[in-house]
């Protein structure tokens, strides 16, 4: 049985160059993924892993209050009556609490875990694009160009869930395509759905989405039908109890609510713009689908074409179903977009060898697909002389936004098109520019924000004292739990109520000593203007400039990537405010 299930799943049957490749390839990725990953200091999202991993460690399940601070970024909202965990799924935490346990709860064994399974994705994207394919150096190219996106990069080394979607689905997907052939297939298209679920559900409904369609529109075969329907069935069983762990009513409530048709198709748009910016252009479905229709693809690799179509196109359309355009909910979709851009370099090399290395190095070397449409919308607004900020009325009006986000977001894009010159348009939105942050990431080539406030808190503030900022509270948090942090919860906004009470200072600024101004708005969250903070404390503010860049605070958002490369390349002139820490007297 054991070697029928190895020979089953083994990818070498001749030959040592399928051994050969994918090793270099996970070496390849040890040395670009593992380098400073415990430089750069926790974000909110990471230390909000982090602490609920401590919390593990501490009390044996992931609880949100320890007696003296509170892990929420939701009011409150985020745990349970008794304040377990329920927002998210629990797999991630657990598996930083045993990291912790085994290396210390430092920023490397946070963040070691996922990249390791950053690694082994590499394997699992080649192993399902070589089963399906029957093409070696397709599987090959297909795990170097995952490796090269610098969105993989970047989410693989965060203390987050993320890098178990790049892990998981490609195996989902391989057992998907086989799961009548052996029990081995099934038994593992039903584990992959069950650790997707555990991992982040929406996510798990957004990988399954497409296939599921797939299997009740497409397969003939009743087998195949009966095994995905008995799958879902055993998932269930192992899925459902974790809703009875905690209330899960503000989860529900925050993905439950359809959008209006405008906001669905403004959800959508963006979603995939996103895509096109910073995983695949999509100007390059034109020539895939001439090759396609062309003949240039073999029946296996048109085969493999499809699956990826039906992987991709559910998951974007069914996202902003839920009222939601986050990037990461899809993050399985990158080795898809990984696979569907080796195609598109087999097929340039089967039409003409000359355009196939052309098109590679562009591929390679620049960000000319994605951003190509881009530029030219910038440059002509550039030359009409627009002001965009002074539309503002007119986007709020036609797309229902809040003013003051649209002013400041019209404002910061005015800002970057007047500093628009043909260097900047080379080095930011043509060459790879994120290659060259990403060596400064590497080298700590920046000052950290985030440390620095830290650092001072540590020296100056006694044991105790209350903090208030509100964002970014967690890594503060994370790093400082011997001090107090205040004002956590909008009482109006707390939907669940918990069993024993909470301090007055979690509710209000009653005792505050310190406080840090972040201009974010957490969604449910308290949110004071920096002008209304001062006017409350007027006279009792004593501020203390840290003289470092508020450049860190999101540095390792992936979202915003391309803000963080110029913060990172141009900081001299985008001209950040410096953080001050206030104390209260």
């Amino acid at each position: 049985m054991l070697n029928s299930v190895l020979k089953s799943l083994c990818i070498v049957e001749k030959g040592r160059l399928r051994y050969a490749l994918i090793i270099a390839i996970c070496f390849i990725g040890g040395f670009i993924l593992l380098p400073n990953l415990g430089g750069p200091s926790f974000w909110q999202d990471e230390a909000e892993t982090a602490l609920l991993a401590r919390s593990i460690n501490n009390h044996g399940y992931p609880s949100a209050w320890d007696g003296r601070n509170l892990i929420t970024q939701l009011s409150g909202n985020d745990s349970g009556p008794s304040h377990i965990w329920s927002f998210t799924p629990w797999l991630p935490f657990y598996i930083v609490a045993g990291s912790f346990r085994l290396l210390g709860e430092t920023n490397f064994a946070g963040r070691l875990p996922f990249v390791i399974f950053g690694i082994l994705a590499l394997f699992t994207l080649y192993l399902f694009v070589y089963k399906t394919s029957r093409d070696i150096l397709l599987a090959a190219l297909s795990s170097l160009l995952l490796l090269l996106n610098m969105q993989f990069i970047l989410h693989t080394r965060q203390c987050k869930y993320y890098s178990l979607l790049f892990f998981v689905p490609p195996l989902l997907y391989l057992a998907y395509t086989k799961i009548h052939k052996h029990v081995v297939y099934f038994i593992l298209f039903t584990t992959c759905i069950i650790v997707l679920f555990y991992t982040n559900y929406l996510s798990m409904f957004l990988a399954i989405a497409g296939i599921t369609i797939h299997t009740f529109a497409v397969r003939r075969y009743k087998k195949d039908v009966l095994l995905f329907v008995l799958a879902g069935i055993i998932s269930l069983a192992f899925t459902i109890p974790f809703f009875f762990v905690g209330d899960i009513t503000v989860t529900s409530n925050l993905i439950s609510r359809f959008p209006t048709p405008v906001e669905y198709i403004d959800k959508l748009a963006r979603h995939i713009w996103y895509f096109n910016n910073m995983v695949f252009g999509l100007i390059l479905c034109v020539p895939l689908l001439l090759f396609a229709k062309k003949g240039y693809f073999n029946q296996y690799e048109m085969r493999l074409l499809k699956l990826l179509l039906w992987i991709i196109f559910p998951a974007w359309l069914f996202l902003p179903l839920f009222n939601q355009d986050v990037f990461r909910y899809n993050l399985h979709l990158i080795p898809a977009f990984a696979a569907l851009t080796a195609l598109l370099v087999v097929g340039f090399f089967r039409w003409s060898r000359k355009a196939g290395v052309v098109f590679l190095l562009l591929i390679l070397m620049t960000n000319i697909s994605s951003n190509l449409p881009g530029i030219i919308v910038n440059i002509a607004i550039k030359a009409s002389g627009i002001k965009l900020e002074e539309k503002t009325d007119w986007f709020v009006k036609k797309f229902k936004k809040d003013e003051r986000k649209t002013r400041m977001w019209l404002g910061s894009f005015d800002k970057e098109l007047k500093m628009l010159t043909l260097r900047r348009i080379l080095t930011h939105q043509v060459l790879k520019a994120e290659y060259a942050a990403y060596v400064n990431e590497l080298r700590g080539r920046y000052e950290d924000a985030a440390m620095s406030t830290v650092n001072f808190l540590r020296e100056h503030a006694k044991d105790g004292d209350i903090v208030y900022i509100n964002f970014d509270q967690l890594v503060l948090q994370f790093y400082l739990p011997n001090l107090t942090y205040g004002y956590k919860i909008l009482p109006q906004n707390l939907f669940i109520s918990k069993k024993s009470p909470l301090p007055p200072y979690i509710t209000s600024l009653e005792g505050t000593r310190w406080y840090i101004f972040r201009d974010v708005e957490m969604n449910l969250s308290p949110y004071l203007t920096d002008e209304d903070f001062k006017a409350q404390f007027k006279g009792r503010l004593t501020p203390y400039e840290l003289g470092v860049n508020a450049l860190y605070w999101d540095l390792t958002w992936p979202q915003r990537y391309h803000q963080y490369i110029n913060k990172m390349l141009w900081k001299d002139e985008t001209g950040y405010n410096n953080v001050t820490v206030y104390r209260i007297d």
